[in-house]
C-alpha cells in the first residue's frame, strides 16, 4: 500500500475548502491501493516520477517515490 503525504499548501486547501474538496480528496486517497501509485486515467507522467492529473475539476501534481511506496501531493488547484 502506498503512503500519501501532502504539502502544507495542499493540506490547508483541503481542510479550508471542505466539503467542496471531499470528492477530490477521496479520489486522491484511492491511489494508496494502486499497484504503481498512478491513476488509471486522465494523467500525464513527467519524468522521472512526477504526475500531472486532472480529477474532479482539479489539477493535482504529485511525485512518486516507488522505492519507498510513497506519494507526495505537492499541488492541488481548482481548474
Amino acid at each position: 500500500m502506498w503512503k500519501i503525504e501532502y504539502s502544507q499548501e495542499v493540506r490547508n486547501y483541503i481542510y479550508d475548502s471542505y466539503p467542496y474538496t471531499e470528492a477530490v480528496w477521496k479520489i486522491i486517497k484511492s491511489l494508496r491501493h494502486t499497484p504503481d501509485g498512478q491513476p488509471s486515467t486522465h494523467h500525464t507522467e513527467i519524468p522521472p516520477n512526477t504526475i500531472y492529473w486532472e480529477i474532479a475539476d482539479h489539477i493535482v501534481i504529485y511525485e512518486r517515490y516507488p522505492e519507498q511506496q510513497r506519494i507526495k501531493i505537492n499541488i492541488l488547484k481548482p481548474q
